[in-house]
């Protein structure tokens, strides 16, 4: 898709905040006339220090993705999902993620309705949520890693939607613009989330939603501090302890009352019985598992 999709009037610059307009294969400012490549349908709109970090970190982050079978190159393998894990790997995870998937498709059915409603899907990965919205929403898909198994996992030629590489903690679109953004499994992946969801706040347009699903949530700072230890020690065996450092643990404080967004539970965790099964191993002395929950929030 190309990227004047409605969009491009949308887009800012990550260095001066200003206006862009496209240019042939490029983005370019109209203030501060930097250019923004834009690649195999991908617009990449990072500064020069946002660029070089982010070659590292998707250098390492696909190839950890490949040794846990969440990324492959199998073809079809990003067709296929999330029905089907060609891989074979990751089978019951992905289970969870269809039926994470069905529950907000409803929801954003029953409140934003369909046709051109414009949805951000923050931290896209590899776009599959994006290639399953776009068939009835005005969507683009927004993540740091525009590679193989990032945004350009599904090809140019099958997207419906637009592709954005940027910074989660950074987004380059204007204020007030977006009817909902749905962060699937990418909030923990931002190095503040509470900055994140202001920047989420900014972008959608008053009385917008919001939609956090499937990240690792705890009910406490300790929770989180145990589940950091865990991942550190995780990333040093896998060969990758830098990727520690852009993960944040979320807590259930972050969904209570405050003055960006009104927050409602879609659910607990993956399912009632998996949530008693952790309370019950907690009550033991194990320490806190992670929960699931699907949050929705409407911009105050």
């Amino acid at each position: 898709m190309n990227v004047v999709s409605g969009w491009v009037d949308r887009l800012k610059c990550p260095s001066c905040d200003g206006s862009v307009s496209q240019e042939e294969a490029t983005v370019v400012c109209r203030t501060c006339d930097i250019t923004y490549p834009v690649r195999a349908g991908v617009v990449q709109m990072l500064s020069e220090e946002q660029g070089a970090l982010a070659e590292t970190f998707n250098a390492q982050y696909d190839a950890l993705r490949l040794k846990e079978g969440w990324a492959s190159d199998i073809p079809g393998f990003y067709d296929a999902l999330p029905y089907r894990d060609l891989t074979g790997r990751n089978t019951d995870a992905w289970r969870q993620r269809v039926r994470s998937y069905l529950l907000v498709r409803r929801w954003l059915e029953n409140t934003v309705g369909t046709g051109r409603i414009s949805i951000l899907d923050y931290g896209a990965g590899n776009g599959w949520l994006s290639r399953l919205l776009a068939d009835r929403y005005d969507l683009a898909a927004m993540d740091i890693n525009e590679g193989n198994h990032g945004l350009s996992a599904i090809p140019e030629s099958s997207r419906l939607y637009t592709v954005i590489q940027s910074s989660l903690e950074s987004i380059p679109l204007h204020s007030d613009c977006c009817d909902a953004v749905v962060a699937n499994a990418s909030l923990h992946y931002t190095s503040a989330p509470e900055g994140a969801l202001e920047e989420i706040h900014r972008i959608l347009k008053p009385g917008g939603v919001v939609v956090i699903m499937d990240s690792p949530t705890y009910s406490s700072t300790q929770g989180v501090r145990q589940a950091m230890k865990r991942s550190h020690s995780y990333f040093c065996q896998m060969g990758f302890p830098d990727l520690a450092n852009h993960y944040a643990g979320l807590t259930d404080a972050l969904f209570k009352a405050n003055d960006l967004f009104l927050y409602r539970p879609l659910r607990k965790d993956f399912s009632t019985l998996e949530l008693l099964k952790k309370r019950f191993r907690e009550a033991m002395g194990h320490p806190e598992s992670a929960r699931f929950p699907v949050w929705t929030g409407r911009k105050l």
